[in-house]
């Protein structure tokens, strides 16, 4: 999909559809609101097919994600204006957000895990935009690992607990744990799934001690990393809510959820306090976050969390509140070349020896120059102006 360096009818489709998510979401919303949870029919046989599912985490999480992918899409029609792969890009960045939307509204196991592994996949590819880069290798490489354990474990948290209910609903899966006694399977099965879901949360999350790719994206375009840093990285917690009566029934994935989300947010609100590139500071601040909603989850107190609420906005927050203090983190305002996310070549007049992460050195303020003695004025009366 390379149709050019301005690809009039990708940029066309890609528009409409970010559109169509926002009307979709609002539609959703209106329904919930009006008559609560709403379930389709199963699509498939055995209980495991495609259906959807609309309640109130889901309309949340959707209106969310719709209203950032309609924002960083017009942003990348301009950011990537005239770049030979800006269909490549498109394309990659409209089938990650659909995974993302399909992971959502999922009403089955199919479903969910399928979407999950493409939304991780389809991810990858947008990380290795730049491929020629190291560090963009390098990073892409740390995560593709990471979230193929993550995978790994999701699937088979979600075949134990369709091996041990008979259906792959989410409906009928909360609905049978919500009535039995957790005490009795907290330790079968069903305790064992519920840490694979917690492990799969943590590892999308960027949780300690797998948060080193998180800090090193520093080859991707910037739309990339507003998608991930306040979209993607929310399905860790958004999948831990999701299956809460099967995480309120095991003490070991509690337990799991609290010992690493809370270690990770005092690792990481440590070390961005040392950085010096801005970026890398984000990144720690968003694993901290993730970490905090992680924990909360834990505590069992999942309103706490609300991860497609809390974390844009204290992320956000956060991001203005370490350009204000720590001027010295911002970058150098030079004229970059047109090549998205170059961080390193400048055009002709701006400094040639400027690093990304450099601190801006600036003049130092001087005093004001003194008033010279007052001259004498003829139309003033002899007054005198300085």
């Amino acid at each position: 999909m390379n149709p050019g360096s301005r690809p009039r009818a990708t940029e066309w489709a890609i528009r409409r559809a970010s559109d169509l998510g926002l009307l979709a979401a609002a539609t959703g919303a209106v329904l919930t609101i009006r008559h609560g949870l709403l379930l389709s029919p199963t699509l498939g046989r055995q209980g495991l097919g495609l259906s959807v599912r609309l309640d109130p985490l889901t309309i949340v999480m959707l209106c969310m994600v719709s209203l950032l992918a309609a924002l960083i899409v017009r942003y990348s029609l301009n950011y990537l204006a005239g770049d030979d792969r800006q269909g490549v890009f498109l394309g990659r960045l409209a089938v990650t957000i659909a995974a993302v939307e399909v992971l959502v509204v999922s009403g089955n196991l199919v479903l969910l895990v399928g979407a999950w592994v493409a939304t991780s996949l389809f991810l990858y590819r947008l990380l290795l935009f730049y491929d020629e880069r190291p560090g963009a290798q390098v990073a892409g490489r740390k995560r593709f690992i990471a979230t193929r354990i993550g995978d790994a474990c999701l699937i088979a948290a979600a075949t134990l607990l369709y091996v041990q209910l008979g259906t792959g609903d989410l409906e009928q899966i909360f609905t049978a744990l919500e009535a039995a006694d957790p005490v009795r399977w907290s330790l079968e099965a069903t305790g064992m799934a519920a840490l694979g879901i917690a492990l799969a949360g943590a590892l999308m999350a960027a949780q300690f001690p797998t948060h080193g790719w998180l800090v090193e994206v520093m080859e991707t375009p910037t739309p990339v990393s507003t998608l991930l840093h306040a979209g993607i990285l929310n399905a860790g917690p958004f999948l831990v809510a999701r299956f809460t009566f099967v995480v309120d029934g095991s003490t070991l994935a509690q337990s799991f959820l609290i010992v690493v989300g809370g270690f990770t947010v005092l690792f990481s609100s440590t070390t961005l306090l040392t950085q010096t590139a801005i970026k890398k500071a984000l990144g720690y601040s968003s694993a901290a976050h993730m970490g905090f909603m992680l924990m909360v989850c834990g505590f069992g107190v999942y309103p706490a969390a609300r991860p497609s609420a809390s974390h844009p906005r204290q992320h956000r927050h956060r991001c203005g509140l370490l350009r204000r203090l720590c001027p010295a983190l911002g970058h150098q305002p030079v004229a970059r070349t047109g090549t998205p996310g170059d961080q390193g070549a400048a055009r002709p007049g701006a400094r040639a020896d400027y690093r990304p992460g450099e601190p801006i050195r600036r003049p130092p303020l001087r005093a004001p120059k003194e008033c010279r003695p007052p001259v004498p004025d003829r139309d003033s009366g002899g007054a005198g102006r300085c």
